[in-house]
């Protein structure tokens, strides 16, 4: 009968556990979940991408990506200050940091999604996607 409570107890233990490191929620608006696709914690000032665009770092690929799409420093500065985080498509949980995928229309009106890194060095960009266009580019 000792097994049976013993058996109990590491069971209760091992529930503890799984809640205890269970990844919270992201929180909306009303205090509860957020809906899948939700994109606007910036109204409630919870939104982690620094959009400030005095250090602003390109990777080797973005610059060619860019190349490759026509898509100027100004419209990715033009996506990074106005366009809608996808939450869907970003990984708060990057490593070694956050993604966010911010999605937005250029001056040219190509629809886009930027990926942008919040680092200690300010915003990297990682790459650009056109979202309605395939572009021939030999990036790697």
């Amino acid at each position: 009968m000792r097994w049976v409570f013993r058996i109990l107890g590491l069971l209760m233990l091992l529930m503890l556990l799984l809640i205890l490191l269970r990844p919270a929620a992201p929180v909306a608006d009303g205090g509860g979940p957020a809906r899948p696709g939700t994109s606007d914690p910036a109204s409630t000032g919870r939104e982690g991408l620094q959009r400030n665009t005095t250090q602003v770092i390109y990777s080797k690929h973005a610059r060619c990506r860019m190349g490759c799409r026509s898509i100027s420093e100004q419209e990715v500065i033009d996506i990074l200050k106005n366009g809608t985080i996808n939450y869907q498509k970003s990984d708060l949980r990057g490593s070694p940091d956050p993604k966010y995928a911010v999605e937005g229309n250029t001056a040219d009106g190509q629809r886009v999604r930027m990926v942008f890194a919040q680092s200690p060095r300010g915003v990297v960009v990682v790459t650009v996607i056109d979202l309605e266009k395939e572009w021939r580019c030999d990036c790697k």
